[in-house]
Order: structure tokens, then sequence, then C-alpha cells
């Protein structure tokens, strides 16, 4: 369906497409705590990083996340940044 659309035709108030911003794992860190904030204030959902939500076809939508980045680290810092804090499935 990304050939003919847009990823942020997708969005919903329970589903985010996020880029992965490749100069700064700590902007990233801080849009998923963000993120997950908004998510969890709305009721739970689910946030995609590595997916360009303005652009149209598949492989220039979807980007996806560097393999060397460190799911737990994220989801740590989802948990230290947030009061009271916050359990994210990453």
């Amino acid at each position: 369906m990304l050939e003919e659309h847009i990823a942020d035709d997708f969005e919903a108030q329970d589903l985010d497409f996020k880029e992965w911003i490749e100069k700064s794992l700590n902007d990233n860190i801080n849009m998923a705590v963000k993120m997950a904030v908004c998510m969890a204030n709305g009721g739970g959902g689910t946030i995609v990083f590595g997916i360009k939500d303005k652009v149209k076809g598949r492989s220039k939508a979807i980007l996806g996340v560097p393999p060397t980045v460190d799911a737990f680290l994220m989801q740590k810092a989802v948990y230290d940044r947030t009061d009271p804090p916050y359990y994210s499935d990453i």
C-alpha cells in the first residue's frame, strides 16, 4: 500500500510512524520517550521507528533502524525518564 500512499495516511491515535534520525541516538531516545508518553496518555498504541511518513514508495518510506541500536537501552530510557515509570515493549 505504500507504493500509492504515504505512511501518514495510515497513522491513527494508536499508531505512529517515526523516521530514524541517523545523526543522534539521543534524539531518537528523546522521541521514543515523548511518543511513549503520548501513546500512554491516549490509552496505548504502537510507534514504528524507521519509517518516513511523508513519502510514497515502499523503498523510500521504509528505511529501518540501524542494527547496532540497542532496543533494551531505548526501553530503559523510556522507563527511567517517565514518572511514574512507564514500561514499553520495544
